[in-house]
């Protein structure tokens, strides 16, 4: 086997690119428990693909967000060193003091370049897999009758549950998640909005799906786990026609484009009211949901017309005066598709 694999390496495909995995001890790449090289499967094509420099070099540059440059670095740069070492190329990071995201690579052969990128490529999909979720998906939730019904909920909050009002979802902020995302930078924020306003139309045509045409039904209120009495999120359920299905194949067009994981793909459809996220302490407090379940079991929040995609963050940027979701405003929202 291992003779077949010289003469015949197999190869991978990363980014729609095709590489030739040849074993090395020495690439310092780890994928699991074996440590592989990647050799570009057509010199003669990737030359045509990269420019050169006055010198004589081959240039490629890889997009790598501010908050994933240091991945590239490293303790002490032996990452920056190691990637350069075994790709026999020269990596440019920006300065840390710079907004630039551009990695560029340079070197005597196309091959050399390619590798590197890819490397880069791999290291940094790595670490963003294991970050957390930056933004959402949602549709918007506002008509007079739910307004109306939320006003309800928090008069009978504030005189018998008062300790349970900060908890309370602002009325701006109702929605239905349909997923999140991890997103890093402008150009994923944009490449996202971009993919949205081209299938959210077909999707809902697909299912004759939003505006007046889906009237969401906002009845009674529901928790995730079955004890009330200790409690992270309460929930108006909701019922509308297609729905689910509408949800599901706008995740899937997400996830077919690497915007997704598997696992936050299906969502529970709920409107969140309540959550201990917005609790004063830095910790996560369970809370006792009996009374509040009791009183709105069966209550009628009303309809909502379904007429808009939204992508927001899950948090407002840094930069942003208001570091903690409260008052009015749709989170910090990104944009939207109107249905």
């Amino acid at each position: 086997d291992d003779e077949c694999d010289v003469v015949r390496p197999p190869l991978a495909v990363v980014e729609g690119r095709r590489y030739r995995k040849n074993r090395g001890s020495n690439s310092g790449f780890d994928s699991g428990e074996e440590k592989m090289v990647f050799a570009a499967a057509d010199e003669a094509a990737l030359e045509q693909e990269f420019e050169r420099d006055a010198q004589g070099y081959f240039v490629g540059k890889v997009d790598v967000p501010k908050e994933f440059q240091a991945v590239i670095i490293g303790r002490g740069h032996e990452t920056h060193r190691r990637l350069e070492d075994d790709t026999q190329t020269k990596i440019l990071v920006p300065d840390r003091r710079s907004s630039s995201t551009v990695v560029t690579i340079k070197g005597e052969r196309a091959s050399f370049v390619d590798s590197a990128r890819l490397r880069i490529e791999v290291l940094v999909k790595e670490h963003k897999d294991k970050a957390w979720p930056t933004h959402f998906i949602a549709l918007s939730l506002a008509s007079p009758q739910l307004e109306a019904s939320y006003a309800v909920v928090r008069e009978y909050l504030a005189a018998e549950q008062p300790s349970l009002l900060g908890l309370l979802i602002p009325y701006t902020r109702l929605h239905l998640t349909l997923g999140v995302l991890r997103l890093f930078g402008r150009e994923d924020v944009a490449r996202v909005m971009k993919l949205l306003q081209e299938v959210v139309p077909q999707v809902a045509a697909r299912y004759n799906f939003g505006g007046a045409k889906s009237s969401a039904v906002l009845q009674g209120l529901d928790i995730m786990n079955d004890d009330p009495e200790k409690v992270h999120v309460v929930y108006i359920k909701v019922t509308c026609e297609h729905l689910q299905e509408f949800m599901d194949d706008i995740m899937a067009q997400l996830k077919a484009q690497d915007f997704v994981k598997e696992e936050n793909c299906k969502v529970k459809i709920h409107a969140t009211l309540l959550n201990s996220k917005r609790g004063e302490g830095p910790k996560r407090v369970a809370f006792d949901a009996s009374a509040i379940l009791a009183k709105f079991a069966d209550f009628k929040f009303g309809t909502c017309n379904l007429d808009q995609v939204c992508l927001a963050q899950l948090s407002p940027p840094a930069n942003a005066k208001e570091k903690r979701p409260a008052g009015g405003g749709f989170y910090h929202l990104e944009g939207f598709v109107q249905l």
